[in-house]
């Protein structure tokens, strides 16, 4: 029987080695394990194609943007070697800004689809495209979350127009159907699904940053659905549209096989398995070197331990190294307060502090900024931080919420320049039972300066009493740059960890 078959990436985040860049150990992903899995299953009948977040998210990517932003990203140098058939764009591939961006498209030599972000009224990426194997019309076309404007530096994004991602499928595929009427309609979209796609129920407040459930809902017509941006293992049947979603760093690849003689569409969701492509390695040889020379590279000593063996832990104890973080923002920028959060994998310092502990401790390029808010807004804030908490009998647990249907504990904060309690007796939204500033209860109408990450200020994480605060400072120095500056001044750190966040249970 005949079969087009199509593999596809997504949300690989710059990882091209099988490396992990916190411990140097060789782990199943990157792009150089997945060649050797693509080029086993791929023939005359099969398309690639990747659904976003590439350039960014990697030591060997942020330390090429950081010294060599004007040359190839060794990751586009990895996707032209793919040869892929198709790229989208996802949220992740503004943070280097346009001209990166630009850079990336021009020499991938692949066609860049993005049918939902305009410069000037055109599309930056091509609205579409038909591909044709044996007689069969396939139509692509991509979509990047709509929600993108909301977290991403407004210099990178300067002039660009991001249109309702559910809008535009309504468009492209109603245009398709009419002229173009292919075999198949294939949508990438660098978004996913806000809705448990077993039962409807709503996972998420529905904001617009994923909205698959709908388009496959409410727009016949889409035959498969390539999903991405939640990180999620996915593969299934909705309304009639095959669907799939693979994790992050390349540890999945999608693939979906169409039988045009019967209609009928498989998907699979394979692991990263294989033994790195050797070309792959050498190809981006002399940039990992760089990249690893740079990584440990002391940059300075702590007599506190400010390692992390446990993010629970660290998360309900409030662990130093989030005072240390706190405190380089406040002084940085002169702040009351200041605010941070621990992600997943985060290694901490040693006590040689390195640019790779720095990295692999806070993995977004993230940046600086400094809003003005109101105790009424600080009070909310806590509130909706509170809310990552939930006990199960008499143990503090993470709310499911937080976890499903994509691991967010990057949305708790921890708050430093006040004393605050998380009553978690209390309902959601009622627990934040004490407030002290400088030994005074804070009052609804106090305004307070507070250093947080542009992400969190533009109110990412659905934290919107952040963003409606007014900007003060905006340096756009990212974390990295953060942590090193102030080293340099600071050669060896010591303190006293203050406790002043306090569990009620």
């Amino acid at each position: 029987m005949k079969r087009i078959r199509i593999l596809a990436t997504s949300d690989v985040h710059g990882t091209i080695l099988p490396t992990q860049y916190s411990n140097g150990l060789s782990v199943h992903i990157g792009l150089a394990r997945l060649k050797t899995l693509i080029d086993s299953l791929r023939d005359d009948h099969t398309l690639l194609v990747d659904n976003g977040d590439a350039i960014q998210g990697s030591p060997l990517t942020r330390h090429h943007y950081h010294f060599h932003a004007d040359e190839i990203n060794p990751m586009t140098k990895a996707m032209k070697e793919m040869h892929y058939d198709f790229i989208g764009l996802g949220n992740h591939d503004f943070n280097y800004g346009q001209k990166a961006l630009q850079i990336h498209l021009t020499h991938v030599e692949s066609p860049c689809l993005c049918a939902n972000v305009k410069k000037e009224n055109v599309p930056i990426g091509l609205s579409y495209a038909i591909k044709e194997i044996d007689g069969i019309q396939l139509a692509f076309f991509s979509l990047v979350t709509s929600y993108t404007p909301t977290w991403e530096s407004q210099e990178h994004i300067e002039g660009l127009e991001f249109i309702d991602a559910y809008e535009s499928a309504k468009k492209i595929v109603e245009y398709l159907k009419k002229f173009e009427q292919p075999d198949y309609i294939i949508c990438l979209y660098h978004g996913g699904f806000e809705r448990d796609l077993s039962n409807g129920s709503l996972l998420e407040e529905d904001r617009g940053e994923n909205q698959g459930y709908r388009i496959l809902k409410e727009i016949p017509g889409i035959d498969v659905m390539i999903s991405g941006h939640q990180h999620r293992s996915l593969s299934g049947k909705l309304f009639n549209t095959v669907y799939t979603q693979t994790s992050d760093k390349g540890k999945e690849l999608a693939l979906i096989d169409i039988y045009p003689e019967n209609h009928h569409i498989e998907s699979h969701i394979l692991p990263n398995d294989m033994l790195a492509d050797e070309k792959m390695i050498q190809l981006v040889e002399k940039e990992e070197k760089e990249t690893q020379t740079w990584l440990d590279t002391v940059v300075g000593h702590s007599k506190v331990d400010l390692t992390i063996s446990d993010t629970f832990q660290a998360r309900l104890k409030k662990a130093p190294l989030v005072t240390f973080i706190n405190r380089i923002q406040q002084e940085t920028t002169g702040a009351q307060l200041s605010s941070s959060s621990i992600y997943d994998g985060a290694v901490g310092f040693q006590n040689k502090i390195t640019m790779r502990d720095i990295v692999s401790t806070y993995i977004y390029d993230n940046t600086l900024v400094v809003k003005k808010i109101t105790g009424a807004q600080l009070k909310d804030y806590l509130e909706q931080c509170a809310s990552y908490w939930t006990l199960k009998g008499n143990n503090i647990e993470v709310s499911q919420n937080f976890i499903y249907p994509k691991k967010m504990h990057y949305n708790y904060d921890m708050v430093e320049g006040i004393d605050y309690t998380i009553d978690l007796r209390k309902p959601i939204g009622e627990r934040i039972t004490q407030l002290i500033y400088h030994g005074k209860d804070v009052q609804k109408d106090n305004e307070f300066t507070i250093a947080l990450n542009n992400y969190r200020a533009a109110g990412g994480g659905n934290f919107d009493m952040l963003k409606e605060a007014p900007i003060i400072q905006n340096n756009g120095i990212d974390f990295a740059d953060l942590v090193s500056s102030y080293l340099e001044k600071h050669p060896e750190i010591d303190f006293v960890p203050e406790d002043n966040i306090h569990l009620v249970k």
